[in-house]
C-alpha cells in the first residue's frame, strides 16, 4: 500500500496496492482503502476518499471524490467534485463532475454528464453525457442517455426515457413509457402510464392520463383519473374526474376541449372542439331569495309559439 508516496502527509492508505498512483506531498489529505484503491498516475490532486476494491482506480487528477463501495468511479480520471456510494455506481465516470450516486449500479454508465443526482439501486444507471438530472427511486430514469434537465421521484418513474429532457414526474411507474417527449409535468402513481412521445402534458392525480396515446400532447388533467380513457386527444383540459367518457361525453378521441366535472365524474360543464358551451343537466336559474321555479328551467331549447298581428291595417313589424 502507498508503494511510491514519499512525502506525502495526511494520506492513509490500506488494502493490496491500494494508493499506487499517490507520490509526493501533493498527494496529500487522500484517503484510500481496499485493494487497487487509487491506483492511476496521480498528478497529485488531494481530498479524495475512497473505501472499496478499485475505488478511483484510474483517478489521475480528480479531486474531492468520495466513492465508496465495488469499483465505485473505477474509471474516473479527471472527474471531481463526485460522491458514490453504493457498489459499481458512477463506474464509468471519467470525466464528469459534482454528480452524487447513491445505490447499487446508480449512474453506472455515466462517462460525462455532470451536475447529476442519483438515489435508488439502478437510478439514471444508463446515463451518460446527460446533466442536471436528478433520479429518486428505484430505477427512475433508468435508461436515460442524454435527456437533460428531468426530475424523476418514484419507483420507475421516467423508466424508459432516453433523449427527452425538462420533464418532472413524481409518482410510481408516472410518465414510465416515455422516451423522447419532452416538457411534460406528471403528478400521481401511474399518471401518464402509456404515452412515449407526447410534449408538454400536465396530468396531476392517480392514473391521469392513463391510456394516453403514443403522442398525445398539450392536455391538461387534474383529478383522480382524470382523462384516464382518453387515448388519442390533444389539448383537451379535464378538471375533476371525469374519465373521457362519462355522463353521456365522450372524447376519448376528441381534442380542444374543456369539462369541468364533479368527484364523481359527472361533467358538470363541456366546452367542445367548436367552442359550443353544453350544460349536459341543463340550466336552472334563481330569484334573488334562492327559490327556483319550473318556469326558470332552461331546456335544451325554449318552446312556445309567436303569431305575427296587424294594428290600424298597418303590418306589424318585430
Amino acid at each position: 500500500a502507498g508503494l511510491n508516496i514519499t512525502t506525502a502527509t495526511n494520506a492513509v492508505v490500506i488494502g493490496k496496492q491500494a494508493g499506487l498512483g499517490l507520490t509526493t506531498a501533493l498527494s496529500g489529505a487522500n484517503m484510500a482503502i481496499g485493494a487497487l484503491t487509487m491506483g492511476g498516475a496521480s498528478s497529485g490532486v488531494g481530498q479524495n476518499t475512497t473505501v472499496g476494491y478499485q475505488g478511483l482506480a484510474a483517478n489521475t487528477s480528480g479531486r474531492d471524490n468520495t466513492a465508496v463501495g465495488f469499483q465505485t468511479m473505477v474509471s474516473n480520471t479527471t472527474g471531481a467534485y463526485n460522491t458514490a456510494f453504493g457498489s459499481a455506481s458512477l463506474v464509468i465516470n471519467t470525466t464528469g463532475t459534482n454528480n452524487t450516486a447513491n445505490g447499487y449500479r446508480a449512474l453506472h454508465d455515466n462517462t460525462t454528464g455532470a451536475y447529476n443526482t442519483a438515489s435508488g439501486s439502478g437510478a439514471l444507471e444508463n446515463n451518460t453525457t446527460a446533466n442536471n438530472n436528478t433520479a429518486l427511486g428505484y430505477q427512475a430514469l433508468l435508461t436515460n442517455t442524454e435527456g437533460a434537465d428531468n426530475v424523476a421521484v418514484g419507483q420507475k418513474a421516467l423508466f424508459s426515457n432516453t433523449t427527452a429532457s425538462q420533464n418532472t414526474v413524481v409518482g410510481y411507474q408516472a410518465a414510465y413509457a416515455v422516451t423522447t417527449g419532452h416538457s411534460n409535468t406528471i403528478i400521481g402513481r401511474q399518471a401518464g402510464r402509456y404515452f412515449t412521445t407526447g410534449l408538454r402534458n400536465t396530468l396531476i392525480g392517480l392514473n391521469t392520463g392513463f391510456e394516453l396515446a403514443t403522442s398525445s400532447s398539450d392536455n391538461t388533467f387534474v383529478g383522480q383519473g382524470a382523462g384516464s380513457a382518453i387515448t388519442s386527444g390533444d389539448a383537451n383540459t379535464i378538471l375533476g374526474t371525469y374519465n373521457g367518457n362519462e355522463g353521456g361525453v365522450d372524447i376519448r378521441t376528441s381534442s380542444n376541449n374543456i369539462v369541468l366535472s364533479d368527484g364523481d365524474g359527472n361533467p358538470r360543464v363541456v366546452v367542445d372542439s367548436s367552442g359550443h358551451a353544453i350544460i349536459p343537466a341543463g340550466v336552472t336559474l334563481g330569484t334573488a331569495a334562492g327559490v327556483y321555479a319550473a318556469a326558470n328551467t332552461l331546456d335544451d331549447y325554449e318552446e312556445g309559439t309567436w303569431t305575427a298581428a296587424a294594428s290600424s291595417g298597418t303590418l306589424g313589424t318585430t
